[in-house]
């Protein structure tokens, strides 16, 4: 990593993660990622900790760039409510979210500390 900043620079931009729109994110996992966590850069900068959608329910077309994707909002960790919702903001950036925890968790899987 030394090296390829001294070729490259600081900061050069293939290092960055790059943020994707939620159709991009999941359209390529196993179930269309029902079940797992995302975090928009939207909710992620007007909310607390801790806030998150969980996926649970996922139509996407054949080309897999239009579809319908609900979920369930969960703002400090607590759901807002038991209806699924149809996620509307599929085209801001979004990212998969690790809590705190969980993030210590694989972080020990893979040997990092």
């Amino acid at each position: 990593m030394n090296v390829c900043r001294e070729v490259f620079g600081i900061s050069p931009k293939f290092l960055k993660k790059k943020k994707r729109n939620l159709i991009e994110l999941i359209s390529n996992l196993p179930n269309h990622a029902v079940g797992r966590k995302v975090i928009s850069a939207q909710l992620e900068r007007g909310n607390p900790q801790n806030s998150y959608y969980k996926l649970t329910k996922v139509h996407l077309d054949t080309s897999l760039r239009n579809g319908e994707i609900y979920g369930i909002k969960y703002i400090d960790g607590k759901a807002t409510s038991d209806v699924h919702q149809l996620i509307t903001e599929t085209n801001d950036k979004w990212e998969f979210y690790l809590s705190k925890q969980e993030d210590l968790d694989l972080a020990k899987k893979i040997k990092l500390q």
